[in-house]
């Protein structure tokens, strides 16, 4: 009965250890929602058009920074978000020349 007990704890923690990996998954994949990067990306284009370069790398940063904290399994999935929510203006414009410009 003890050994069963024991065996039910060792499995308990790591269902444990993957609910908690699994959580802190969804938060960080949250950490790019719809809004943050709208918000970003208005940013970025109103800090560009002010020739603010202090906000651009700023936001730059930002994004940077939020990637790296995304796990490598899902960093594929927010390179599809920048495309899709045209971050860069590469689709409206039809040109690199706004990412361009900011490098």
């Amino acid at each position: 009965m003890g050994e069963a007990i024991e065996a039910y704890k060792v499995d308990l923690g790591k269902y444990h250890k993957i609910l908690l990996t699994e959580l802190k998954s969804d938060e960080k994949q949250q950490l790019f929602s719809e809004n943050v990067l709208q918000e970003h990306k208005n940013r970025i284009i109103r800090a560009k058009s002010e020739g603010n370069i202090e906000n651009i790398i700023e936001v730059l940063l930002s994004l940077r920074v939020n990637a790296l904290q995304i796990s490598p399994e899902l960093r594929r999935n927010l390179v599809t978000e920048l495309i899709r929510n045209d971050i860069f203006l590469i689709a409206q414009n039809q040109s690199c020349k706004f990412l361009i410009d900011l490098i």
